[in-house]
């Protein structure tokens, strides 16, 4: 074998070397890459997990509100005809009395009823704020899963 040879086999060597290391380093950066794409995908069901659970909250909050508003309208109702009770039982003390007194409770029962109906609301509107705000996490989950795989997701396939 000639010099020319061996020193051939040497550069051939070299490259080979570089090559594995390169390899190796790109074998590296899939491994980082696809651990980066599995803590996103797990985030991104966590969101959508979180998201479900808010969403039922915010029904079940609703129909709370809905209840309320309902026996509100009642009690309004019962009210009206509590006072038109009253207006034509004037001349009886006792009647007047009993109305009076059942008057007061359902006041204080609305009264009661609204101020959980805005206790009810305002909690709907966190809910509501909360579900918004997982929704842009999720968005920018899912953003950032295809930014860093370069590839457009099929978001539909995750709803």
């Amino acid at each position: 074998m000639s010099k020319a040879d061996d020193s051939e086999i040497d550069e051939l060597a070299k490259t080979i070397v570089e090559h594995e290391e390169t390899f190796k380093e790109l074998e590296s950066q899939v491994k980082l890459q696809t651990e980066a794409r599995h803590q996103a995908e797990q985030k991104v069901q966590e969101v959508r997990r979180e998201k479900e659970e808010l969403q039922a909250v915010v029904q079940h909050e609703q129909d709370r509100s809905e209840a309320f508003q309902r026996r509100c309208t009642d009690l309004e109702q019962r009210q009206i005809e509590f006072k038109i009770m009253l207006e034509s039982s004037e001349s009886d003390k006792a009647t007047i009395s009993r109305v009076l007194t059942q008057n007061k409770k359902l006041k204080d029962e609305f009264e009661e009823l609204q101020n959980q109906l805005v206790t009810v609301t305002n909690q709907k509107a966190d809910l509501v704020q909360r579900n918004d705000t997982l929704s842009h996490r999720l968005k920018a989950a899912e953003a950032a899963l295809e930014e860093s795989q370069g590839v457009q997701l099929d978001k539909d396939q995750w709803r």
